[in-house]
């Protein structure tokens, strides 16, 4: 509501990064260290399921990569081991 950034509707705010779903994949064995050897493969048909907007909230709206917001999700649920 602050910078005049209300619109009526819902919207969602996706990272500024896109990544590949072995590249997430890679980001969580990184992260949690889980030591997998992930192989990549290729799909007959590619199909993009990118999370994306027509509205460019991301340039006004702080949102971490994917990587740092995997990072705090592990630092968050640490707390509650």
């Amino acid at each position: 509501m602050t910078n005049n950034l209300y619109q009526k509707g819902i919207f969602h705010i996706h990272s500024p990064n896109t990544v590949s779903k072995y590249e997430l994949l890679k980001i969580f064995n990184e992260v949690y260290d889980l030591k997998l050897k992930i192989n990549p493969v290729e799909a007959k048909e590619k199909v993009d399921r990118s999370l994306s907007s027509i509205f460019n909230l991301t340039t006004v709206v702080a949102v971490n990569t994917i990587e740092n917001q995997i990072i705090k999700m592990k630092n968050f649920f640490s707390h509650y081991k």
